[in-house]
């Protein structure tokens, strides 16, 4: 449709205006959510506190993390020149904890996320269908979860070798059928609903259905387990790391930092408050904005 403005050029009328908010009004939105309770938001403080710390590592890290600076060796303390003191190599710790952020907040997150999609996708399938579908995914999920979490990590790193993509993997195999069975029981209360009842007389797909109109419902305690489970991923990383199943060196690694400094901690603890107070403290964060969304959840 044209408005006629007797010009033969007639420009097409204006589509009214979306009621959609924008990006900003959207974080905005949760923002105001969130401030409903402070413990979401000194958590969620303290994750845009690291969050911001790995963004901008490449400007913030005084030094390159792998350099070594061999006059150092002979005093690793703290001082003017490196703020947090040096470790057993002589390289920053300063800017090791800049840079391990990064590698930290890739790795974990995105472990978390792929559980999600698996354990979510599991969790829906048994859940709506029901049956020998849920019977055979159940039996799946109670052998993986019969095993001990760090033993299950162990394995599966020392069988697929150590770096960022088998940890990946390992936090999805050993995460994705505890997810399932939250998701699972989620479906079960959710697929007698009307708006589900109202789906299935249109003719939609089960994919649909699973996917438009129960997945958008469970995403509140999803989200609070995510939250949990990021957290204790950052731990197992770190416990990897010590271990020395974790990232290959000379990556910044927390929990690699803390192993290096196993031989020399009574003489130069430093090397290893600092990495194990930036693994708790992010740690903290996770679980202080999970046990915020749950409280905002619970008033509503």
């Amino acid at each position: 449709m044209t408005v006629d403005t007797g010009n033969p050029r007639a420009r097409p009328a204006l589509a009214p205006k979306s009621d959609e908010p924008s990006f900003i009004g959207r974080v905005v939105g949760v923002v105001r959510y969130m401030s409903g309770s402070p413990t979401a938001m000194i958590g969620s403080a303290i994750i845009l506190f690291w969050v911001m710390v790995a963004i901008l590592a490449p400007w913030l890290a005084p030094y390159d993390p792998n350099t070594i600076d061999y006059v150092a060796l002979a005093n690793p303390r703290p001082s003017e020149a490196y703020m947090l003191g040096t470790d057993h190599l002589g390289r920053d710790i300063l800017s090791r904890l800049i840079w391990g952020a990064r590698t930290v907040l890739i790795v974990a997150p995105l472990g978390i996320l792929s559980a999600l999609i698996v354990g979510s996708t599991m969790g829906m399938v048994a859940g709506y269908y029901g049956g020998w579908v849920d019977e055979i995914l159940s039996r799946f999920s109670d052998l993986v979860l019969a095993f001990p979490v760090l033993i299950l990590y162990v394995l599966l790193i020392t069988t697929l070798g150590a770096s960022a993509v088998n940890i990946i993997l390992a936090v999805t195999i050993s995460s994705s059928p505890a997810i399932g069975r939250l998701v699972r029981g989620q479906v079960l209360e959710l697929r007698t609903r009307d708006y589900v009842a109202a789906a299935k007389l249109r003719g939609e797909t089960a994919a649909y259905i699973m996917l438009v109109e129960i997945l958008p419902n469970t995403r509140g305690p999803i989200i609070i387990d995510a939250c949990l489970r990021i957290g204790w991923t950052i731990i197992m990383i770190g416990v990897l790391g010590f271990l020395g199943l974790g990232l290959p060196p000379p990556t910044p690694d927390w929990g690699g930092m803390v192993k290096d400094a196993a031989k020399v901690i009574f003489s130069y603890p430093h090397m290893a408050i600092f990495p194990s107070i930036a693994i708790s403290s992010l740690v903290v964060g996770f679980n202080l904005l999970a046990d915020g969304l749950r409280e905002l959840a619970d008033r509503d």
